[in-house]
């Protein structure tokens, strides 16, 4: 789990992410960012209802990918807001390719030192 601190939480900073940030997208997720003037990274994981109806299941995917974030943030540069967007392609047994594709994505975005 995300410590507090690392969690994205107000509507300004959702805002201005979604209307100025860079993005890229994968199979699975897609990431937003901005920087944020700050000494750590904050996250948000955005689970549309199209992707399950079930809350639950909602809620697991959320935590699955939040313990990646978790174990990627250490070889993370500082200072970046960041939204994950999870897609419509993500299954149960995928979580394995959803770190790589992560890894992936932040590399192609800059913030993995």
């Amino acid at each position: 789990m995300l410590p507090q601190k690392n969690r994205l939480k107000l509507n300004s900073d959702f805002s201005k992410l979604f209307k100025t940030g860079h993005s890229n997208y994968g199979r699975f997720i897609g990431v937003k960012i901005k920087e944020n003037n700050e000494e750590l990274n904050k996250y948000a994981v955005v689970v549309s209802n199209k992707i399950n109806k079930s809350a639950v299941r909602r809620n697991y995917i959320k935590r699955k990918i939040k313990e990646k974030i978790r174990e990627i943030d250490k070889s993370c540069k500082k200072g970046f807001n960041c939204v994950i967007i999870v897609l419509s392609d993500i299954k149960e047994d995928d979580y394995l390719e959803v770190k790589k594709e992560i890894i992936k994505i932040f590399t192609k975005l800059k913030i993995i030192n």
